[in-house]
């Protein structure tokens, strides 16, 4: 079943959810678009839907910083 993309920029795209998971893990899905799929009674986040297949951009505490002790935990 085809899922409708609606981005911010205006261009709307029916796509697989296939394709649509890859897109959205490679960046090219911005977070705040909305989908519609059949059954469904309004466009939604599209965050709603993905963001459990997202892959988190973390990135790591440099290995100086956390020795000179730039970071830390408080209580």
């Amino acid at each position: 079943m085809p899922i409708h993309v609606a981005f911010p920029s205006g261009e709307k795209r029916e796509l697989e959810e296939s394709q649509l998971r890859s897109q959205w893990e490679q960046g090219g899905i911005p977070a705040d678009s909305m989908y519609w799929k059949e059954g469904m009674t309004d466009w939604l986040p599209i965050a709603n839907y993905l963001s459990p297949y997202a892959t988190p951009q973390v990135s790591p505490i440099p290995p100086s910083a956390e020795r000179s002790g730039q970071y830390g935990y408080t209580n």
